[in-house]
């Protein structure tokens, strides 16, 4: 975790099949798998949008979900054993509301 930017959340998790520390800075999520390590981020550039509210969810076949809330919804990013894919709406939000439902 490199440089004086405010890091926020680490989770440990496997992505892509390995044991890392995930942590969100500077508009990005990122993983080391080992402490010294090379720094991989999700996105290869970083998002505004993103906040330190994400989760990771992996299986024992190597695949791994960043899920990331938004303002419409819940986004997730898939990587399989080699690299991070595009985001899929894992829950949207009606807009507006339906009449009589109350958030």
């Amino acid at each position: 975790m490199a440089g004086d930017a405010l890091v926020s959340n680490p989770i440990y998790a496997y992505v892509g099949g390995r044991r890392a520390l995930t942590w969100f800075q500077d508009g990005n999520i990122n993983y080391a798998y080992a402490p010294g390590s090379d720094t991989d981020v999700v996105f290869e550039e970083p998002r505004a949008s993103l906040s330190d509210g994400y989760t990771v969810l992996s299986d024992s076949a190597g695949d791994t979900v960043v899920a990331t809330p938004a303002s419409d919804g819940i986004y997730g990013y898939l990587r399989d054993a080699n690299s991070w894919g595009e985001s899929v709406a894992l829950l949207k939000l009606a807009t507006p509301p339906l009449a009589g439902c109350a958030l």
